[in-house]
């Protein structure tokens, strides 16, 4: 995998700062080495990711008397910190994550992309500054506490993965897209450099998965996914894209059109519930009996998409996505998690899911979002109309496909889950779920994560909860098996 790492300090005086990049070269395979430097030293750079439109840009700067060797996207960036200072990432179109070192200034830059493709990790307190594209490597300092957020483990248990700008780590944070972060003399300051507009401008291959060869590539994907991450969909992404490695380095993904064009059921049960309840004291009523039809925990998704739609009219309709899209209600994380866990969260936050590529990028194959473009908008109308999905998308394409492909229901790309945990993987998940380690963790109480276990096995469907519980149980003791480098050793490897 390809990443960066690097760490500054306000104790020495020295303007230097230890930098390092392991790279997986697409482009400029010959003349893309890095840390890249100006011609004075002084300011020192460090790139993952691709920019898509530097030919523009270096057109641009071209023109503002600056002058390049072929050194690759790297050099193009100091060129434009010369220009732009912090504000370099705001014209830049691709998948990227940096950090830019001012050794005159001792002030360090990070940026990330705008839809978060590339990750970048960082922990800062009020003497240094350390950043990573995984967190395992800020794991390796020994000032760091070893123990979970109780916020992280929060969002986790609602969206079934750590969103930005937590860190599953307690101490360490994750830059968000589209976010620009400067370090200075002890200080970190956060800022938000994009924003998404809205404008009016509107072969066959095949990877069979069984649950034996799931269950082997368990540990290996919760490793590289760094932090828990409870979606299902990274068991055949990861096999996708290590078919995939086979053949070709870069593939073309298709991420984002759910989101676009309003492709998923979860779109049309907000429109349903907001169309059908809009009277709150009504919703209210409606929203209890939605609570005991989900606590039935049925396995069939009528029977759940209707509880779905009876609990939404009660909920302000800025927080009817996140209440569809989580994994556990407010009440069912209270019963869960223990009394010490309890009184250390707090509770306010809802935060769109990256996306469930990272494992994938082990396999050395780098994916191209298609349908995602930052001046991509459509209105909820040309969404979904009349209870059909992907309204526009369909229409555009009807001359074309014929009514079979057309109409045919969404099918996502997970796996069969529950039956696997009743059966292949039951034994994997009773046997990590249960065991000592795990119930002396102090997180959540044992009777309750054995309540999940005992309900799946007897015919609810607790199967997205368990798998929560089996992903963050793997990422916390890949977690406890990471040694801290001793005091008086960097972080890192390399210099600039």
């Amino acid at each position: 995998m390809c990443g960066i790492a690097g760490a500054v300090s306000a104790e020495h005086v020295d303007p230097h700062a230890p930098l390092g990049m392991r790279r997986l070269a697409v482009i400029d395979t010959a003349t893309g080495d890095q840390p890249v430097c100006d011609e004075g030293g002084g300011v020192v750079t460090v790139f993952n990711g691709e920019v898509y439109n530097f030919a523009v840009l270096r057109a641009e700067l071209t023109a503002r008397g600056h002058r390049f060797t072929p050194r690759g996207d790297a050099e193009r960036l100091v060129r434009r910190y010369e220009e732009f200072d912090d504000d370099l990432a705001r014209q830049l179109r691709g998948m990227f994550a940096f950090a830019v070192w001012d050794g005159g200034r001792r002030r360090l830059v990070l940026d990330r992309d705008r839809f978060g493709r590339k990750p970048l990790h960082h922990r800062a307190d009020g003497q240094s500054s350390r950043l990573a594209s995984e967190p395992r490597s800020l794991a390796q300092d020994a000032g760091m506490a070893r123990r979970v957020d109780p916020m992280a483990l929060h969002h986790y248990l609602t969206f079934a993965h750590v969103p930005a700008p937590w860190s599953i780590y307690q101490g360490a944070g994750k830059l968000p897209r589209g976010h620009v972060l400067i370090w200075q003399e002890g200080t970190a300051t956060p800022r938000r450099y994009w924003r998404l507009d809205l404008t009016p401008r509107p072969v066959t291959h095949k990877v069979v998965l069984n649950p034996s060869g799931a269950g082997k590539l368990l540990p290996l994907i919760s490793w590289h996914f760094d932090e828990p991450f409870a979606d299902s969909s990274a068991l055949p992404t990861f096999c996708l894209a290590r078919m995939s490695s086979e053949h070709v380095t870069v593939v073309l993904i298709g991420d984002g059109g759910d989101e676009i064009f309003g492709g998923d059921r979860r779109y049309a049960l907000i429109r349903r519930a907001g169309r059908l309840f809009p009277l709150r004291p009504a919703g209210t009523c409606l929203g209890r009996l939605g609570d005991c039809l989900a606590g039935r925990g049925s396995s069939r998704s009528r029977s759940r998409d209707a509880a779905r739609v009876l609990q939404l009219p009660a909920c302000p309709v800025n927080r009817r996505y996140g209440r569809v899209m989580s994994c556990f209600t407010a009440k069912q994380k209270r019963a869960l998690c223990t009394n010490g866990m309890r009184e250390r969260i707090a509770v306010d936050s809802e935060v769109p899911p990256d996306e469930a590529w990272r494992p994938a990028r082990a396999t050395g194959t780098v994916g191209r979002l298609v349908k995602v473009d930052v001046h991509t908008y459509l209105p909820g109308d040309l969404r979904g109309r009349g209870g059909r999905t992907k309204y526009l998308l369909r229409k555009a394409a009807q001359p074309w496909l014929p009514a079979s492909v057309l109409d045919r229901p969404k099918v996502g790309f997970g796996v069969p889950l529950a039956d696997w945990l009743r059966r292949a993987l039951r034994d994997f998940a009773h046997d990590l779920l249960t065991d000592t380690t795990s119930r002396n963790r102090g997180l959540f109480r044992p009777q309750a994560v054995a309540a999940s276990l005992r309900e799946h096995q007897e015919g609810h469907d607790h199967a997205h909860r368990v798998w929560a519980f089996t992903q963050l149980e793997q990422r916390y003791r890949h977690f406890e098996r990471v040694r801290p480098v001793p005091s008086g050793r960097p972080p890192c490897q390399g210099g600039a």
